[in-house]
């Protein structure tokens, strides 16, 4: 079976946030300011907002299959959401994986589907998918917990500098900078993989060398 690790970057809606808050006339930072402070008035976390409220800015996949490994960020950093949502359909359609995540249960995957009605295309996840929420696995479904990729790569010995936070992604976006933010999907796909191996382990699926082959 193919193997497809998946990783997002998402920014918020503005079109959306502008329509819904009579916003029409501000800029895309005084929209989005407005878009998180009516989420703090919703009792949502600080520096989070709602599935619905937010767009794909980047995705980026690692994708193994018997004939090939490769790591990819799907277009360029002028590519619209629908061109990168069409382009993970194919991929998935073309490779019908087993799809790998960082908690994806609660983040990746609620907000694609919302972005895949929004946009009017066909999921690709319409006919069900093999689906490892890592996070899942790694806290045996404690849906509490916080604890973030970068702190499990650190917690199986890995090395590597931290991953953006949804701050940091925000502030980026916002000052042009798309590149960084694709590259830093990158690395996280690979990260993911790298924890899906040592969890295989611990979990007897592979021995210790071929945990190492594929590392």
């Amino acid at each position: 079976m193919s193997i497809l690790c998946i990783d997002i970057a998402a920014i918020p809606d503005v079109e959306l946030g502008a329509k819904l808050y009579g916003l029409h006339d501000l800029s895309e930072k005084d929209i989005t300011r407005v878009m998180y402070t009516k989420s703090r008035e919703k009792d949502i976390s600080p520096g989070d907002l709602e599935h619905h409220l937010q767009k794909v800015l980047a995705i980026s996949l690692l994708i193994q299959d018997e004939e090939s490994f490769k790591i990819i960020a799907l277009g360029d950093r002028h590519s619209s959401e629908i061109d990168l949502l069409q382009q993970l359909q194919q991929e998935i359609e073309r490779h019908k994986p087993m799809l790998i995540t960082w908690n994806g249960t609660r983040s990746v995957l609620p907000l694609l589907h919302c972005r895949y009605f929004s946009n009017c295309i066909q999921t690709p996840f319409k006919n069900g998918i093999n689906h490892t929420d890592l996070k899942n696995e790694l806290t045996a479904n404690e849906y509490q917990s916080s604890m973030t990729l970068h702190e499990a790569k650190l917690l199986a010995g890995f090395p590597g500098t931290p991953q953006m936070t949804p701050a940091a992604t925000l502030d980026a976006w916002l000052a042009g900078n798309v590149e960084q933010i694709r590259n830093d999907k990158l690395v996280n796909v690979v990260n993911i993989w790298l924890v899906y191996q040592r969890l295989r382990y611990i979990h007897g699926e592979i021995d210790l060398n071929g945990m190492k082959d594929e590392q």
